[in-house]
């Protein structure tokens, strides 16, 4: 996503790219304004390989909200060492009940998905509140 700030009284104008991956959202807004929005999926500088795959943590957040529809909503951590290890860790808040169960649908329908190894850690709790995109961190910034 590039920024431009316009000004109306000249053609002076700054523009900056923020590094933000984007895609368009012509689909009619809740809010009844006719304007596209943009969503953001995440910055370049956070993407990884999988499978032979330059991703962002969104195509994982995708993948796993497409596959297993009681996830949608449901936060989640991507394990740089895992990544790092050439598979696909994910730390997930433990959920109530069904843990197990939750897990296998998760680990099989992410690793017909990308072709890798998928574990999920479950975790008492997250280490930070995140706006909309899974980050990509070290267990050791999790403790």
């Amino acid at each position: 996503m590039v920024h431009c700030f316009l000004i109306p009284e000249g053609s002076v104008y700054l523009r900056y790219d923020s590094e933000d991956v984007v895609t368009i959202d012509d689909s009619e807004c809740a809010c009844g304004l006719p304007s596209p929005r943009i969503k953001i999926l995440g910055r370049w500088e956070h993407s990884f390989r999988l499978g032979g795959e330059t991703l962002l943590a969104y195509d994982v957040q995708l993948a796993l909200e497409e596959g297993v529809p009681e996830t949608v909503g449901m936060p989640f951590v991507i394990s740089r060492e895992g990544l790092n290890a050439g598979g696909l860790r994910l730390l997930m808040p433990d959920p109530e009940r069904g843990a197990r169960d939750l897990a296998e649908r998760v680990c099989e329908h992410l690793q017909a998905r990308f072709g890798t190894a998928v574990e999920v850690a479950w975790v008492r709790e997250l280490p930070l509140a995140f706006k909309g995109v899974a980050p990509v961190l070290s267990e050791t910034q999790i403790g």
